[in-house]
């Protein structure tokens, strides 16, 4: 028997740089501020929607020509002007001018933020104001432009991920550059950040404007009433390849009970590139979308016996918990409510496969149903009384399986050398590659979900 490790590359990218790279977390800021979608400008400033609903004989719409992208994991090279597009021209604009009275411009408390500009500025109203005297206004405007910058305001969310003293002098340079003030455009600093930390950047301070961390993932039904996408059901929702489109062209959505195509109600975000789109996909995939499974099954082998082992997967906060269980087939799942509230329990289908549906039907309080899984795939479990509520269940039928831990990585142990299947299931989608095992072996599931 040989020891195989495999490892998540995408995942473990962020441990190369001094930032750690955390997960997004909590409700949207629309949500936090209590503020509807159609009713504001946050996160809206391109102005460009993509292209109009197509009929529905031409579902699904192909991949916009053009978009490509090369992933890499190597650092990229950042200025200020590429942070204030990641973390401000949502809501501000190219030019810095936001959208009155809902979002105010950045201009002018920048602009005061400089000794030489406020004399000028007074000058012109006819106030005659000296540079010793406007020294101490310009250092109080500089300070209280980075509290601002540090720690948010009453409609601006704060800063998430924290900026480091570099992101924030360098962000601080194009903000005085864009505002006119001489010689700032000298003064942003490159910043070396991994893919990753893009990602973060634009999922923290853009996507998270609208879309909430967690949640279920809405039907067309509920996308027709409203219903936002949460982040974490992003990469279930679209590959890469999709998702890059639906970012930086646009892309239709399917809406109510006949899944109608109709144009996107998101913005397209035209100012950023196809690569950074990417960044943020596999940010989504390592950092909000949770847990990976990974399966290996032998390509030549005599069937394993089935599994006698039981486990629970518990309704406990309206949540199921744990999110991911991964079992080998034959294994019975017990699942337990632990509310103090009913809970239903069924799944449409195992991968794809409406046939191997089932509905267990309602449990009280403190009542447990219990299924054995003998066919092998992806389980989405739902509860139909509250559908905010999903997990997966990945049934294996070999017994060489393993979860991601919160860095991405995983091992099997003691696994026979030999020519396997490996499939890496994430939010319902499997990547699937061939490989040899000898001795000490890696997989890079470079592209999990496509």
């Amino acid at each position: 028997m040989r020891y195989i490790l495999l490892i998540l590359t995408m995942a473990l990218t962020p441990f190369a740089y001094g930032q750690t790279i955390t997960p997004v977390h909590g409700d949207s800021w629309l949500t936090h501020i209590h503020r509807p979608f159609d009713q504001t400008s946050m996160g809206k400033s391109s102005g460009v929607y993509g292209p109009k609903a197509p009929m529905p004989g031409d579902w699904p719409p192909s991949p916009a020509p053009n978009i490509s992208t090369h992933l890499t994991a190597q650092k990229k090279s950042l200025m200020g002007a590429d942070l204030y597009r990641f973390k401000c021209q949502g809501c501000h604009g190219l030019f810095g001018i936001g959208a009155p009275p809902e979002i105010h411009s950045v201009i002018d408390p920048v602009r005061a933020t400089s000794a030489r500009m406020y004399v000028e500025r007074m000058k012109k109203v006819g106030m005659e104001v000296n540079l010793n005297d406007a020294t101490p206004l310009a250092k109080q405007a500089r300070q209280a432009l980075l509290d601002r910058l540090h720690k948010g305001g009453t409609d601006m969310p704060p800063p998430d991920p924290h900026l480091t003293d570099t992101e924030v002098r360098s962000l601080l340079a194009y903000l005085r550059q864009l505002s006119g003030i001489p010689g700032a455009e000298n003064q942003q600093l490159p910043i070396n950040e991994p893919p990753l930390r893009t990602g973060e950047h634009i999922v923290k301070s853009t996507c998270h404007i609208c879309h909430g961390a967690v949640g279920h993932n809405p039907t067309p039904g509920e996308i027709l009433q409203g219903q936002i996408p949460p982040l974490n059901s992003l990469t279930s929702r679209l590959n890469v390849n999709e998702f890059l489109t639906k970012v930086v062209v646009g892309r239709p959505v399917l809406e109510g009970p006949l899944a109608i195509p109709m144009r996107g109600h998101m913005p397209v975000f035209t100012y950023l590139s196809p690569d950074e789109a990417a960044d943020v996909y596999f940010y989504l995939l390592t950092k909000a979308g949770g847990p990976s499974a990974v399966v290996l099954e032998p390509v030549s082998a005599k069937p394993f016996s089935p599994s006698s082992q039981a486990v629970t997967l518990d309704q406990r906060g309206l949540k199921f918990t744990p999110s991911l269980l991964v079992i080998q087939q034959g294994t019975t799942v017990e699942f337990r409510n632990s509310d103090t509230v009913s809970h239903n329990v069924f799944w449409p289908n195992i991968s794809g496969n409406k046939k191997l549906g089932h509905n267990l039907g309602t449990a009280a309080s403190g009542q447990s149903q219990r299924f054995k899984f003998d066919s092998p795939g992806n389980v989405q479990i739902l509860c139909n009384i509250h559908p905010e509520m999903t997990a997966n269940i990945v049934v294996s039928t070999s017994p060489y399986f393993a979860q991601t831990d919160a860095a991405g990585a995983y091992s099997i142990n003691s696994v026979p050398e030999g020519a396997y299947k490996a499939t890496a299931w994430h939010n319902g989608k499997a990547t699937t590659v061939s490989v040899t095992v000898k001795g000490d072996t890696t997989v890079d599931f470079a592209q999990p979900g496509k």
